[in-house]
């Protein structure tokens, strides 16, 4: 297992003294996880491959984020713009959910967990372990999108929907919470107690004013 992790979520609050956020324009994020894809099977030949495309149970899935996300938070996904990462699943989901507006960014890539076994992966699942590097960029990019005026010179995401995945999501919400920041659980409602999100989970993080 990589050796730069740290375990536990709290601990994150030593590694991002010097992002600030201030006043800026965006106030909400709107973050899914992408559907279920062949990189989520294990065993399977496309397992964490970033080419890996959704199979028939994704399919359903990204299908019904689109039905969801207006019927729940008045998203309409054809009139939005929505950023992804650059691995298959992630565009993917976003155009059978209905976005038409879709910039892919690396910054929203999959965070490298480096477990070597998949009792390694349970085990880092088990006890939320986060990737200071992955940390750093989470970061960056909550910094950028909460005061936009800010690493104008990076191409980071400005959309107000970002579909990601399942451990960048969690560093990001690491983030969220050491900043002070609302970590609301949209889709499936419930209690936000759990490390890494469903397939096709909406979370919305909210800056304090």
């Amino acid at each position: 297992m990589a050796n730069s992790t740290i375990s536990k979520t709290d601990d994150c609050h030593f590694y991002l003294d010097r992002f600030k956020y201030t006043e800026g324009m965006n106030e909400t994020l709107t973050i899914c996880r992408h559907a279920h894809s062949g990189a989520n099977v294990r065993g399977g030949e496309a397992f964490g491959r970033a080419d890996a495309r959704l199979d028939d149970q994704g399919v359903q899935q990204a299908t019904r984020l689109g039905y969801v996300l207006e019927n729940t938070l008045g998203i309409h996904p054809p009139t939005t713009q929505v950023a992804t990462s650059t691995f298959n699943r992630a565009p993917q989901t976003a155009e059978l959910a209905g976005f038409v507006e879709l910039t892919s960014y690396e910054y929203l890539d999959e965070v490298p967990h480096g477990c070597e076994s998949f009792a390694e992966w349970d085990l880092l699942k088990k006890n939320k372990l986060l990737q200071v590097a992955a940390l750093s960029r989470a970061a960056l990019l909550l910094e950028h999108y909460f005061d936009n005026s800010l690493h104008s010179d990076i191409d980071l995401p400005n959309e107000q929907v970002w579909i990601t995945h399942g451990y960048m999501t969690a560093h990001l919400m690491a983030v969220a919470r050491c900043r002070s920041m609302s970590v609301t659980r949209v889709h499936p409602a419930g209690a936000n107690d759990h490390f890494i999100p469903g397939f096709c989970e909406i979370l919305q993080v909210t800056k304090e004013t």
